[in-house]
């Protein structure tokens, strides 16, 4: 019987960790602390594409099953952002059709999902996990393991660095508190940091009741996937971008409007920052909003990158000999990136499972130069302080200038074909 790769956290990462592993011949169990898959999936709505050269090279290594799934939620295709300028071009998904689409792959591809089933601790052998503990008391057992439980929460962060528990789409109060399998094997987290250097980057995004919004407003937000409200001067804050978790995505632009996106059941705002009830009802087209998600986001938004974790080329977690991780965890934000290192981590639990030596990426790549740039970072002090970014940033710079970021398929092509790389992420 194939060896059991068990992943904790069924967000993005945590499902294309789960898939990546499957796809390899392990045996695997997804944990999910909530009722629904997806995590932060479920509020984020649109992927940029400008992620297509990581997307390509996933795909040529036989590992875009994630990707190509959102793009069967699409509500809105190439979508012009208005900055920076020129402007990104976006798809909006339809955040409704993501958890059904996520369990359905699972169930294809036979990976076992246990919703509400929260590990809450580990049982070790040494500098080897043997089990997660639920909080039914009950024992997961496994080959290896991986810490795809993200960087939001739990609340006693929010309490202690943000304005309490918002009730934002974690919902730790109902299912439980986020626990870091990395922490509970006793490997030491480092929390991320705003650009002052206090603890706790705050999330970036709010989501609005599409009904409380006018009906002009929305209906030009549903024909063109988004809608940008001007700020009258007086609310204008440069600053107020700076704190929060996609700070160095942020263009001016964003600081003077509020935009809204059409993800099927909310408007979500895009870089904004929190904006009171009060201040948002000044606006025309708002004077009846109502927050969606956060449910109290008049009091701040939550508190995100509190449980960053050191590791390796191949996503292992040094020290551990069976323990991977992805998602957040690393110092990274965004819907690409999280997906993308859950394939890498989730490929090489499996290969550590079947006593395969791991696969690691070459910096000739885009992936593995990313993962590379991240790791020799995310621990300085101007690390902690980042959010690493395939797409506009610091990385996004590097990767032009040094053409690894291309559009040309064929030159993608060679380059995962001189590095041996064409579908390496099937049956080991």
């Amino acid at each position: 019987m194939p060896n059991r790769v068990v992943v904790v956290g069924g967000g993005l990462s945590g499902c294309a960790a789960a898939v990546s592993a499957a796809r390899a011949g392990a045996r695997v169990t997804l944990l999910e602390r909530m009722e629904l898959l997806g995590g932060c999936g479920l509020l984020a709505g649109r992927v940029d594409q400008r992620y297509f050269p990581v997307r390509e090279e996933l795909r040529l290594m036989g590992g875009d099953d994630i990707f190509r799934l959102l793009d069967s939620c699409t509500l809105h295709e190439k979508v012009e952002f208005p900055w920076p300028k020129p402007g990104a071009t976006k798809t909006i998904y339809d955040v409704t059709r993501l958890d059904p689409v996520l369990k359905k792959l699972m169930d294809e591809i036979g990976v076992e999902v246990r919703l509400q089933s929260r590990a809450k601790d580990v049982r070790m052998v040494g500098q080897r996990l043997q089990a997660v503990t639920l909080d039914d008391k009950s024992l997961v057992n496994g080959d290896v393991f991986l810490d795809c439980t993200g960087a939001v929460g739990p609340t006693g962060n929010c309490k202690r660095y943000g304005s309490g528990c918002v009730m934002c789409i974690m919902r730790c109060p109902s299912f439980g508190d986020r626990v870091s399998i990395v922490a509970k094997a006793g490997v030491k987290e480092l929390k991320g940091k705003k650009p002052d250097g206090s603890i706790g980057p705050r999330g970036a995004s709010f989501s609005l009741l599409k009904e409380s919004m006018s009906p002009e407003l929305r209906q030009e937000m549903e024909r063109e996937g988004l809608v940008a409200v001007p700020l009258p001067q007086e609310m204008v804050d440069y600053k107020r971008t700076d704190n929060i978790t996609a700070s160095m995505n942020i263009d001016r632009g964003f600081a003077e409007h509020i935009v809204l996106v059409d993800t099927g059941a909310y408007a979500k705002s895009i870089a904004t920052g929190y904006r009171t009830l009060s201040e948002l009802r000044k606006l025309p087209g708002l004077e009846r909003a109502i927050f969606a998600t956060p449910y109290a986001a008049t009091l701040g938004l939550y508190v995100s990158f509190m449980a960053l974790s050191p590791r390796g080329a191949a996503l292992n977690v040094p020290g551990i000999e069976n323990l991977f991780v992805a998602s957040e965890k690393l110092g990274i934000s965004g819907i690409g990136e999280v997906i993308a290192t859950g394939v890498v981590a989730g490929h090489n639990a499996a290969r550590r499972a079947a006593g395969v030596a791991p696969l690691i990426l070459p910096r000739t790549t885009m992936l593995g130069d990313f993962i590379g740039y991240v790791k020799e970072r995310w621990n300085t002090e101007e690390g902690l302080k980042s959010r690493f970014h395939l797409l506009p940033g610091p990385y996004f710079t590097r990767a032009v200038e040094s053409g690894l970021y291309t559009e040309d398929k064929s030159s993608i092509h060679l380059r995962m074909e001189q590095g041996g790389l064409l579908n390496i992420l099937g049956p080991l």
